[in-house]
């Protein structure tokens, strides 16, 4: 299947970035891991509700939740492996990876909603 195939090139380019880069790299894995977390953005979206705007702050609040939700149910509809639970060429790098599924990364849809949400309250401010 599709699906097949995409999770063997997830292995294969995971496999070939941490034999290339790893260990030189391993921090900005976990700099990265760590700072889309939902603890930390949680904690960001106060300081944005009574430091900077309180709209801007309430909608972000309520985005993060939604997109939490919908990532969640959309991982367990899919319920797609991660790639170190099929190869055990894949390193966990400080067990930093979850216990969930895989696709689609809570990681890169926050970051992605979280960069749009902002850029689209910048373009409505000005």
């Amino acid at each position: 299947t599709w699906i097949g195939r995409l999770l063997l090139w997830e292995i294969s380019v995971s496999v070939w970035m941490q034999k290339r880069w790893s260990p030189a790299f391993d921090w900005v894995a976990i700099f990265f891991h760590h700072l889309i977390r939902d603890e930390i953005i949680m904690f960001i979206s106060p300081v944005f509700v009574w430091a900077v705007d309180y709209n801007l702050g309430i909608n972000g609040v309520i985005v993060v939740c939604l997109v939490e939700m919908t990532n969640g149910i959309v991982k367990w509809v899919l319920r797609l492996p991660r790639p170190a639970w099929i190869s055990k060429d894949i390193r966990n790098i400080r067990g930093s990876w979850e216990g969930d599924y895989s696709t689609p990364s809570g990681h890169s849809v926050s970051d992605c909603i979280f960069f749009f949400f902002f850029d689209n309250c910048a373009k409505v401010e000005s």
